[in-house]
């Protein structure tokens, strides 16, 4: 009672995960299945495709969904580690003082022989480390006195000096007899020709045989040297007492060959002139079988030849059949652009010739549809409620690195938030501080989620100053300095001018009377390189320019081929800076 024939087993739909709802649709690993509906990951778990997952401990989902660590590795609070004294070397934890494929430095491989000892590669005692390996260079043939020294073949190795067997001689790396070699007859280079033999160091031909450029030959006899060296017949032509004979009668050389004019198919009629497949010669005519005609080389039935069908030049569908010259896809189907198709269950023509399923689909009575709870989002079949890609609506992106979909709605991983599709740090970030709207001004930075004065400025009536040279701020907010002593420097009024001060200064907003020390421009956020430039809220002033930033999320590995750098404002926090490689830190 309250079960169902899901092929191979009767389930209950109401509540097994494996079949929630229909027979077709399976709750993620660790999730249930009540009232035939498929409830979400337990608490700290989130969906990772077929899986529900601990992104903190998941060594198969470290972090963020698909993020898997290195074998013999572990998970810890979402960040992949090794075990103590091991490395990650491609996906594999190994300890680099012991790991012979990976000594001292991942792909660092000792040589075949060696091992890895204290993370160096040392061959075993009386061994040479060589190119190819640990040798034994007193007799080791392949590395015989120094390393890279090959011994002849059939050589051998003696107290490092390569020797070949007695009577035989070193010929360009191969040990040879010349007194009998028919490759190395009385001196290395010299080779007898094919059927000659070596005897008492002479290349000699069998008996009755002459020694030709080709071999040894019968001149007699032998159809490619006939009377002479070198003098070929004809094909089918015989050497006879050293003389080529005629070709048989009705027959004449074409192409070095004895054929007939009238009945060969490949020269039907005069050397070169070849029948079309299928056809034969007779009185030099080529002639198709009887109801076929010539199609550019091919005798075809153009009543009944799928390729020939009608015509020469048409051709049938894929899946047709030629009848009386017509071509006739199966019953059911129509021809779609040169392919027989059921329009009714042909997912890349459903309905239509032109109307392609999108993928993961199926075609049923000329519809497309997707697997139960999934929809068609951009010619591909996709679960709205967990595709990070279309999450909750076709087109609706989650962040790619670090975001997730839950029941149609992005989320972030690490303690991030979902700011529009993008992961965001709001306790740190300038542009989202706190909430996603909230930006701070260029004079603050983001901290705990605030937008508070950047260090070294004052608020003053909600303006971030510089206390130590703000003519209206000198010392203290409110503290303008007067007419007699207008200029701020160091944080009181001066009568002295910027630039007729000790430590050289510019005149500086807001009244020019602001007295900002020519070495403070370097790292001043207000006058960074010159007076007045003021930084972003998203930049810092680094070597006198303001250089651009974001927050790195979950750490440096979300910086790429940008440098990361610790946040000069808040401890413990890192950002990249966006310049590219080689962009100064703060």
């Amino acid at each position: 009672t309250g079960r169902i024939d899901c092929g191979t087993t009767c389930a209950d739909v109401s509540v097994d995960p494996a079949h929630c709802g229909s027979c077709t649709t399976t709750c993620a690993v660790g999730s249930t299945c009540t009232s035939g509906v498929c409830g979400t990951c337990a608490a700290g778990a989130v969906r990772c495709g077929p899986v529900c997952a601990t992104l903190a401990s998941d060594p198969a989902n470290c972090g963020a969904c698909g993020t898997v660590c290195a074998t013999g590795g572990s998970c810890v609070s979402g960040a992949c580690v090794c075990p103590t004294g091991q490395t990650n070397c491609g996906g594999r934890c190994v300890d680099l003082t012991s790991d012979a494929a990976h000594c001292g430095a991942c792909a660092t491989a000792c040589q075949p022989g060696a091992a890895c000892n204290a993370s160096a590669c040392t061959c075993p005692t009386g061994l040479v480390t060589c190119p190819s390996g640990c040798a034994q260079l007193s007799t080791d043939a392949a590395n015989c006195g120094v390393c890279g020294r090959a011994c002849a073949v059939g050589a051998s190795c003696v107290s490092g000096t390569c020797s070949c067997p007695l009577g035989q001689t070193d010929c360009g790396g191969v040990c040879a007899d010349l007194t009998s070699s028919a490759a190395h007859c009385g001196t290395c280079p010299n080779a007898c020709r094919p059927g000659a033999v070596c005897n008492a160091s002479v290349c000699t031909c069998p008996t009755g045989l002459v020694t030709c450029p080709s071999g040894c030959a019968d001149v007699s006899s032998d159809p490619a040297n006939c009377g002479v060296c070198g003098r070929a017949c004809a094909t089918g032509q015989a050497c006879v007492s050293g003389a080529c004979g005629v070709c048989p009668t009705g027959q004449v050389v074409c192409g070095g060959r004895c054929v007939s004019l009238a009945t060969d198919p490949s020269a039907c009629g005069a050397c070169g002139t070849r029948c079309p497949t299928g056809a034969t010669c007779a009185s030099g005519v080529c002639s198709c079988p009887t109801g076929q005609v010539n199609c550019g080389g091919v005798c075809a039935d153009l009543s009944a030849n799928p390729l020939h069908c009608g015509s020469c030049a048409t051709s049938c569908p894929t899946g047709a059949t030629c009848t009386s010259g017509i071509c006739v896809c199966p019953a059911g189907q129509v021809n779609c652009g040169g392919v027989c198709a059921d329009l009714s269950a042909d997912p890349l023509h459903c309905g239509s010739c032109p109307n392609r399923c999108p993928a993961g689909s199926s075609c049923v009575s000329g519809g497309c549809i997707c697997p139960a709870g999934q929809i068609a989002c951009g010619g591909v079949c996709v679960d709205v409620s967990t595709d990070v890609r279309n999450c909750g609506g076709c087109g609706t992106r989650c962040d790619p690195a670090f975001g997730t979909c839950s029941s149609g709605v992005c989320g972030c991983t690490g303690g991030l938030s979902d700011c529009g599709g993008t992961c965001v740090d709001l306790a740190n970030d300038p542009s989202s501080c706190g909430a996603c709207p909230t930006t701070c001004n260029d004079r603050q930075f983001c901290t705990g989620g605030t937008c508070a004065c950047r260090p070294g400025l004052t608020n003053c009536a909600g303006t971030c100053v510089d206390l130590g040279s703000n003519d209206r701020n000198c010392g203290a907010c409110g503290m303008t300095c007067p007419a007699a002593a207008r200029y701020c420097s160091g944080g009181a009024c001066t009568a002295v001018a910027c630039d007729a001060l000790v430590v050289a200064a510019d005149f500086c907003n807001p009244n020019a009377q602001s007295c900002v020390p020519f070495s403070a421009m370097a790292t001043d956020p207000l006058n960074c390189g010159a007076c007045n430039t003021v930084c972003a809220r998203d930049e810092f002033c680094t070597g006198g320019v303001c250089q651009a930033y974001v927050i790195a999320r979950g750490g440096c590995s979300d910086c790429g081929t940008d440098p990361c750098c610790p946040d000069p404002y808040s401890s413990g926090v890192s950002v990249c800076m966006t310049g590219g490689p080689g962009t100064p830190c703060p």
